[in-house]
């Protein structure tokens, strides 16, 4: 296979020596023409372009906006050929220029091994890039069939506990609103979208008389045995290789951030980000199954936060809550706590990450509250967002 190189020079001394060689392995596609160069790099598609930084008609500035244009797939090497490297100096190539090459290179005999050095990287960048879009479809075709496992293991769960693939993908819009608020990214974010999915997978080896939660006493027996389909979801994903990553969350999920929590009375920062949230979902399914509306969810919220629910995530779910119950309320618009301003009225409670009432709703914003919150943030700092009327 011959290599491309498309040689852009006015020189007629370099093309006429181009011209006499014998290049084996090269087939060289000459130009001084910036338009016929555009054309032949469609055409041809060359592993190298090399660029007569000495020629007439060569403009330095053509270099970005001409001539290279956007490296696709970065899949081709340009060489600029100059006498002294000094010419360079009001010129920042680096980011269009992958080599230097001086003018007397050409006539080397070593000229056309340099050449071959070039090339094989050329190569090697092409066969990276292969490597990487085979990689990124099979990660889309994994990801396609854990999808279809989840789906199908949701499916079962659904027989035997009506109403749990509801559940789950609601608890997954949960972690989701929750990681993305506290910024969670990549694979921590995508394993609490997993332990959300399948946090209740533990309930198919549940008593039939232990499925649901005992709405009235949460310290009873009964609620004791329910809670067990913690251990018994970490146990089952603990067996499968495509989320033995998540399982511990699992665990973690009835724990409280006082230590007061079950099974093992981890507290505060012996808990992971993960089974934080996934705690905060689990304490939000519990006050929905009792049939809580959304102004006593909000109050349980604020009252367990730090005991509970971790103080700065506890912040988020109330965030979470509110949002979910204002959806095309064009009287309101919601807006960072630091953006708030003198003048705006506040159109709910502004409560503090330990769930103390801070600013009462329907209050203006003044030079005053607004140092009442600034002086809150190291200490115990509103979390999330305000709502205030347009």
């Amino acid at each position: 296979m011959a290599y491309k190189v498309i040689l852009f020079t006015d020189k007629s001394g370099i093309r006429q020596w181009i011209k006499e060689r014998d290049f084996k392995e090269f087939d060289f596609f000459l130009t001084d023409n910036i338009r016929a160069f555009i054309s032949l790099k469609e055409e041809v598609k060359p592993h190298l372009f090399i660029l007569d930084f000495t020629s007439n008609l060569f403009e330095p500035q053509s270099l970005s906006e001409k001539i290279i244009g956007e490296k696709i797939g970065d899949l081709w090497m340009t060489v600029l050929i100059v006498r002294d490297i000094k010419e360079l100096t009001d010129y920042p190539f680096s980011n269009y220029v992958d080599d230097i090459m001086y003018f007397n290179e050409i006539f080397s005999p070593f000229f056309e091994k340099k050449l071959k050095l070039y090339v094989e990287y050329v190569e090697l960048k092409r066969k990276v890039a292969k490597l990487e879009r085979d990689l990124s479809e099979l990660k889309e075709k994994v990801a396609e069939q854990k999808e279809d496992y989840e789906e199908l293991i949701l499916s079962i769960l659904d027989l035997r506990v009506p109403g749990i693939r509801e559940r789950a993908f609601l608890a997954r819009d949960i972690a989701e609103y929750l990681a993305t608020s506290i910024g969670l990214e990549g694979e921590q974010k995508e394993r609490v979208l997993e332990a959300a999915l399948l946090h209740e997978i533990g309930k198919i080896g549940l008593r039939e008389d232990a499925i649901h939660p005992d709405k009235e006493n949460i310290i009873s027996e009964k609620m004791k045995t329910y809670r067990s389909h913690a251990l018994l979801g970490e146990k089952i994903l603990s067996r499968l290789k495509k989320w033995q990553n998540v399982a511990p969350f699992l665990r973690e999920q009835y724990e409280r951030f006082d230590g007061q929590g079950f099974p093992d009375g981890l507290r505060g920062n012996q808990l992971s980000t993960e089974a934080l949230i996934l705690q905060a979902i689990t304490f939000y399914e519990d006050q929905a199954l009792r049939g809580l509306s959304k102004e006593e969810v909000l109050d349980s919220v604020r009252r367990e936060s730090g005991k509970i629910l971790d103080p700065y995530i506890a912040g988020y779910l109330a965030q979470y809550i509110l949002d979910k119950g204002r959806k095309g309320n064009d009287k309101t618009i919601r807006i960072p706590i630091c953006d708030l301003k003198p003048g705006m009225v506040l159109a709910e409670d502004l409560y503090s990450a330990s769930g103390t009432k801070i600013i009462s709703k329907g209050s203006k914003i003044d030079e005053r509250t607004l140092r009442i919150i600034e002086e809150r943030r190291n200490v115990d700092p509103v979390i999330g967002c305000a709502y205030v009327y347009r």
